[in-house]
Order: C-alpha cells, then sequence, then structure tokens
C-alpha cells in the first residue's frame, strides 16, 4: 500500500486515500487485495497511475453530498477494524485517528472537544459500532454549545459522559476548557454502549 501510495503521490493518512479505499471497497486498512484494486480501478475507469490521480478531486467532490459522506462514515469504522482478529470494537487510539481523518474537509463544532474527552479517558478502551455511527448525527443535532442536547434522547451512555465532562469542564474554566479538562478523566464508563 505504502509503494502504491508513493506512485500516487500521496501520503497513506491522506483523506483521499480514504475515500480511495471506499472507493475500492478495501475491507482492510493498509492494503488493497488485488479484486479490490482491478474492481475499484473498473468503477474509477481508471488503468494506470495518472488515470486514478485524475480521479482524485472528483472523488473528494463527491462526499461532500451528505449521503456519500454517510457511506464513507459508515465504511471507515468496518474498515478501520482488524477484521482477522475478530475485532468488534475500534481501539480509541485508532477511532480517533480516524474521526480526524473523515473529517479533515468539514469537522463539526464538538469534534475536538469530543477527541480531548476520549484521550483523557483511559476507561474508555474502544469504540462500538453504534457509538461511531451515532456520533455523526450527535454531533449535527447537538450543536457547538451543546444546548440541543438532551438526556431523554436514546444515545450511548459515552454520550451522556461526555456531555457532562463537557458541561463541567466548560463551568469550571469557561476561557481555557482545553487545559483545564483534561484533568477530569472518566473513569468508569461503559464504551461499548
Amino acid at each position: 500500500m505504502e509503494s502504491f501510495c508513493n506512485d500516487l503521490c500521496v501520503d497513506p493518512t491522506e483523506f483521499v486515500v480514504l475515500v480511495l479505499a471506499w472507493k475500492f471497497q478495501a475491507a482492510t486498512m493498509c492494503k488493497f487485495t488485488r479484486k479490490e484494486f482491478v474492481n475499484g480501478c473498473m468503477e474509477l475507469q481508471a488503468d494506470n497511475i495518472k488515470a486514478i490521480q485524475s480521479q482524485f478531486p472528483e472523488l473528494v467532490n463527491e462526499v461532500r453530498k451528505e449521503e456519500k459522506f454517510k457511506e464513507l462514515y459508515r465504511f471507515t469504522f468496518q474498515f478501520g477494524l482488524d477484521s482477522e482478529g475478530g475485532q468488534r470494537s475500534l481501539p480509541t487510539e485508532i477511532a480517533v485517528a480516524l474521526w480526524r481523518l473523515i473529517f479533515t474537509h468539514n469537522p463539526p463544532a464538538i469534534l475536538e472537544s469530543w477527541l480531548r474527552f476520549l484521550n483523557s479517558s483511559p476507561a474508555i478502551k474502544g469504540i462500538s459500532r453504534d457509538t461511531w455511527n451515532m456520533f455523526l448525527n450527535f454531533s449535527q443535532v447537538v450543536g457547538s454549545d451543546l444546548t440541543s442536547y438532551s438526556e431523554d434522547e436514546a444515545w450511548p451512555s459515552l454520550f451522556d459522559a461526555f456531555v457532562e465532562w463537557e458541561m463541567d469542564c466548560r463551568k469550571k474554566a469557561p476561557n481555557s476548557a482545553e487545559k483545564d479538562c483534561e484533568q477530569n478523566v472518566v473513569t468508569e464508563t461503559d464504551s461499548q454502549d
């Protein structure tokens, strides 16, 4: 995969590589099977490196459409799993990296707070598919100030913990939430909701 990315003149951690993996329907990070590669090239109608490169702007444009972005978003969870190892949830550090990648172009207002919460909470070992999928909706519904959040909604409990954590941080240090929130660590949260 690294050699392929070098040929394409892209870094393997670039957003366009994730979009390309989605188009190729890759089952595993960091590699394409021969079948995935051939079918992906046929899908792109590309038979050489230059032809694939020429598709990059169109691929990135395609996922700016809400429905296509949702498809890419859902794909990203499965793509991040170690399916050969039987993983059912993403390790938190992988989920954080994938959230940064998937939201390269249009990060939700709460993304940095959410990632800070996850990184500062050692009890959160993994992110379930349900939590991953619902974060996209959650980030659109609650807004940057979290005023649209309601405990009565059917959100995963990890979101409840995040909102409580974030609100505590804002109360304690309204102008410097990032620094002071690092100390408000979640110690008991069921991250497998």
